[in-house]
């Protein structure tokens, strides 16, 4: 998800009284933050976006309708990007039984403004008199100059004289025209006092340009405003004719950055504005964090969720990753550097047990197998510090693996929330070298409360790692990082159909990565619904294909569900195709000429809201398919107590527990086009086989034959059935 765009990217509450303000007083005096806050809604988490564009739509109607389809959330999107604007969506969703996330561009964007509003003088721009300001750009990696504002009178500015202002390289004093890098145009129909020249261009990090301004008449326009003090801006000066004059024209210049360029981060007060601005409002669901962050963000990322755990302890946070299609450098976890170990160099990275880690069994590293020699042999000491006070565990002599990502067996008791020292030695034989050892770009961590060591120095990076886990791809490291921070929730988005039909090869793939690394982190997960096409890249789902996303998720164990998009994107604004309404908030036909989407998307978030209830009981315990396997997928056990009768049938089965050890099983129909009649064969025999109701949420008879443990169901292209077997099966 984005919210503004996938491809590039994508309140008040009453006095609380005395005790309320002792809270309050308690926290400033030992601020402490909170634990993670699990994102709840009933009876099932089913979220939208974008939503109506929050300038333009607050009917409660529109909302009204939205709740009918069966949200329970809103997200993001559609301009939705102030405070103000949000405040206005979180009305209109509360009003209408619904909540919403917080949001605010600040926490994407950083903002600069270069200002010179001194006047009192003014000089007229023509044909034959070009005016210019050299000025110096804000420090830091690509800051964009977006406008440029001057002040001149606009009752000299008429028909056939049109004013541009064009951005260059400063060259010298005497000829300020360096390369010419953008410029924009004001016609004198659009005359007003202070004309904003949109630029939108990328500049240097403190560094020296020339803005200047012509006009297309004869005759002056003006005047426009001037001063000549010489101190009234120190990063450079007017220019009349292209000869300097000593002073400076009057401006306004507004920058933006990339709030995590330069391994940066919205400030603590940015974070603190939004917490503050938000936490009373009954219509909070959580604050949204960040969108498919690259890993490199994750330390940062984690710093701004304990900020607001700290502010707002009542609320959970938000982040959605990557799916598996991402490129290794968009996820950012193929950017990194490495050391060598040696007799007389140790490495050691300082880290910090999350809340869940009470043991470690073994601890994972990336070396390069290359230059490990057969004979050659590490050991990694697990230490209480970088001090090495005490020695917890060490592992056995380890040999040349077999791959890059060796195992170091430790079986070490440790304490949740506690840091700890891992040091690597070498054991001796071969050349005395091995490496190099991966750790991550210098100026840049892995971990909030990591710290790389070289033997015995700390340096500004972190060695990769992993605890109890054994990581062969770079999704699942990225994955695994981020589920090791201990997020609110996991969630990742995954668009299957593509232009030219079929459905993604490695969605399932990502499906078992997800529920992997969510069931060893302990934290729910949710998906990302594809409801909208993109001209070459997407095509629009039809009501199956939805059916077949919404049901193949929730059998891997899904938590939630997000609809990417609800309303449309203004074309004016993107490419995106409509899937259900568009950006006028009409409903779009499904490809089946029958109906629309919203009605058939409708239909299904009606099953799962009652399905809802049983499903959020449901701990994930194996996921199996029949007929041809997707590719990371694992084949139905012929121990399994339900198999179909014909081994070919195309179905996705998910094996669920819940708190009573009772089991349940969610059936799905892979296929996308036929739906089928499928006979099941249960052994050993139960007495009973129920379905839960799409309809009422109880448990309902099937035709479950108890003598012969035969049943039957039929099944729509897509659709899922969950069954209960009976207590003590």
């Amino acid at each position: 998800m984005r919210i503004m765009t996938k491809r590039q990217a994508r309140m008040r509450k009453p006095f609380i009284g005395i005790i309320g303000t002792m809270i309050a007083i308690a926290v400033m005096v030992m601020p402490q933050a909170a634990g993670a806050v699990a994102l709840q809604a009933d009876p099932f988490p089913i979220g939208v976006g974008a939503p109506p564009y929050p300038d333009r739509y607050q009917e409660d109607a529109i909302y009204t309708e939205m709740k009918d389809f069966g949200a329970t959330f809103v997200m993001g999107g559609n301009g939705a990007n102030t405070l103000d604007k949000v405040s206005n969506l979180m009305d209109a969703t509360y009003r209408n039984g619904l909540k919403a996330f917080s949001y605010d561009d600040s926490l994407d964007f950083n903002r600069a403004n270069i200002n010179q509003l001194n006047g009192g003088s003014g000089l007229y721009v023509s044909s034959t008199n070009p005016i210019g300001q050299t000025f110096t750009s804000p420090s830091g990696s690509n800051w964009l100059l977006s406008t440029v504002t001057l002040n001149l009178d606009p009752r000299y500015w008429v028909t056939g004289a049109d004013l541009t202002m064009t951005l260059y390289e400063f060259g010298t004093p005497s000829s300020p025209r360096g390369l010419q890098l953008g410029s924009y145009t004001i016609t004198a129909a659009h005359a007003v006092a202070q004309p904003a020249f949109i630029l939108n261009k990328y500049l240097q990090s403190g560094h020296s340009y020339y803005l200047e301004l012509t006009s297309t008449a004869s005759w002056g326009v003006g005047w426009v405003s001037y001063t000549a003090n010489s101190a009234s801006y120190g990063g450079g000066t007017a220019y009349e004719n292209r000869v300097a004059g000593g002073g400076d024209l009057y401006f306004k210049m507004n920058f933006s950055q990339y709030a995590y360029e330069d391994n940066g981060r919205p400030s603590d007060s940015v974070i603190d504005n939004i917490a503050d601005h938000f936490k009373t409002h009954p219509g909070l669901f959580a604050h949204f964090v960040n969108d498919e962050p690259s890993g490199q963000k994750f330390a940062r990322l984690q710093a701004m969720i304990e900020r607001f755990r700290l502010k707002d302890p009542g609320h959970g946070t938000y982040v959605n990753l990557f799916p598996t299609y991402a490129s290794n450098f968009q996820i950012g976890m193929d950017q990194a550097q490495g050391e060598y170990v040696t007799p007389t160099q140790s490495l050691g990275q300082k880290f910090k047990t999350n809340s869940k880690t009470s043991y470690i069994s073994a601890m994972q590293l990336n070396i390069d197998s290359s230059q490990w020699e057969s004979n050659e042999y590490l050991s990694l000491k697990l230490w209480d510090s970088p001090a090495k006070n005490t020695l917890i565990a060490q592992s056995p002599n380890y040999a040349k693996p077999a791959n890059n990502r060796p195992q170091f067996v430790l079986n070490a008791t440790v304490s949740p929330n506690t840091s700890y020292f891992a040091e690597l030695v070498h054991a001796g034989g071969g050349n005395g070298i091995v490496g190099w050892v991966v750790r991550s770009v210098l100026g840049t961590k892995y971990y909030k409360d990591g710290q790389a060591y070289v033997n015995g120095n700390p340096i500004n990076s972190d060695f990769w790692m992993t605890i109890n886990q054994n990581i062969s791809t770079l999704y699942e490291d990225y994955v695994y990082k981020w589920v090791a921070t201990e997020p609110d929730v996991l969630s990742f988005d995954h668009y299957p159909f593509r232009v030219g039909g079929g459905v993604t090869t490695d969605y399932f793939t990502n499906l078992e990565v997800v529920r992997r690394q969510s069931l060893l982190g302990q934290v729910e997960f949710w998906a990302y619904l594809q409801s909208q096409g993109e001209p070459g890249y997407l095509r629009v789902p039809n009501q199956h294909e939805m059916r077949f996303q919404i049901y193949t998720n929730l059998a891997y164990g899904a938590k939630g569900l997000q609809y990417f998009m609800y309303w449309n994107v203004d074309p004016a604004e993107t490419s995106f195709t409509s899937g259900i309404l568009d950006h006028n908030g009409n409903k779009i036909m499904a490809p089946d000429g029958l109906n629309t989407m919203y009605e058939y998307d409708k239909q299904i978030n009606q099953e799962v809201l009652k399905l809802g209830p049983t499903l959020k009981t449901l701990t994930s315990q194996a996921v199996y398919h029949t007929g041809t396997l997707p590719a990371d997928t694992t084949a139905l056990p012929a121990s399994f107590f339900l198999k179909p009768d014909n081994a070919a049938d195309p179905l996705l089965i998910g094996y669920f527990t819940d708190a009573n050890d009772r089991k349940f099983v969610l059936v799905v129909n892979r296929d996308t086009v036929n739906p089928r009649t499928v006979s099941f064969t249960l052994s050993p025999k139960p007495s009973t086989v129920k379905e839960i109701s799409k309809s009422n949420s109880t448990e309902t008879a099937t035709n479950y034959n108890s003598s012969t443990g035969q049943m039957s169901a039929s099944f729509t292209p897509g659709e899922g059935k969950l069954f209960a077997l009976p207590s003590g099966y």
